[in-house]
């Protein structure tokens, strides 16, 4: 069992059944599919990507078809996510 801060969660990515929960300081592997990780987290991360979803406190910024995340990542965001993912990150 892993307690994680919301705040600390950076990102996550999908790995067959599993999800990888990449943190501040951190990797979580979980033995759940994305789509159930994400059901607990639903007020915390937003999907970009089938296979990835991101905290949006983490976006450093979004160039024309992908995220950088202040830990150095980058994830590119498919064509047909593009304006709901922008549209999600501009809300409060």
């Amino acid at each position: 069992t892993h307690r994680i801060a919301r705040a600390d969660i950076v990102y996550l990515e999908a790995v067959k059944q599993r999800t990888i929960i990449h943190c501040t300081g951190r990797d979580v592997v979980v033995y759940r599919c994305l789509g159930a990780v994400l059901a607990d987290l639903e007020k915390v991360v937003i999907r970009v990507h089938r296979s990835f979803a991101v905290n949006p406190q983490h976006v450093a910024y979004l160039h024309k078809s992908s995220l950088a995340l202040d830990n150095g990542a980058e994830i590119v965001i498919p064509a047909k996510r593009l304006a709901d993912v922008k549209s999600k990150l501009m809300q409060p």
